[in-house]
């Protein structure tokens, strides 16, 4: 995925960059990309940037499938696991779908948080204008 942006906020490791879609997802409205969006650049893809210049970022199909997978598929994981087990030892599908559900939730927060902080998942600046 290449897209062009501008960059919004830039501190010491950590660039905020204002993506504007392209005029094809613009037509397309499939998915949220057609809108204005923000995306956050860290470590070393960061360094030398300064707010209100444009650029040109990029990241693979294979980063964000992983990404995908890590971000809805293992919560996913989770809930059904967590669920299985506590129903086997409860008996109580209440209290396995609560604490199922809470597990999910957390899981879900906890891999938002180390995604965002994982450079491996941060797009790559590949021309600065």
């Amino acid at each position: 995925m290449k897209e062009e942006g501008k960059v919004i906020r830039a501190d010491k490791d950590l660039v905020v960059i204002e993506i504007t879609p392209s005029e094809k997802c613009t037509k397309c409205c499939s998915c949220g990309a057609s809108k204005a969006r923000q995306v956050t650049v860290t470590g070393e893809n960061a360094t030398g940037l300064t707010a209100g210049q444009r650029v040109k970022i990029d990241i693979e199909s294979s980063v964000m499938m992983r990404l995908y997978l890590m971000i809805y598929a293992v919560p996913l994981a989770v809930f059904v696991a967590t669920v299985i087990i506590l129903h086997l030892f409860t008996e109580s599908p209440i209290i396995s779908f609560t604490v199922a559900l809470a597990a999910t939730i957390l899981v879900y927060m906890a891999m938002g948080y180390f995604l965002k902080r994982d450079p491996r998942f941060s797009p790559t600046v590949t021309a600065i204008e």
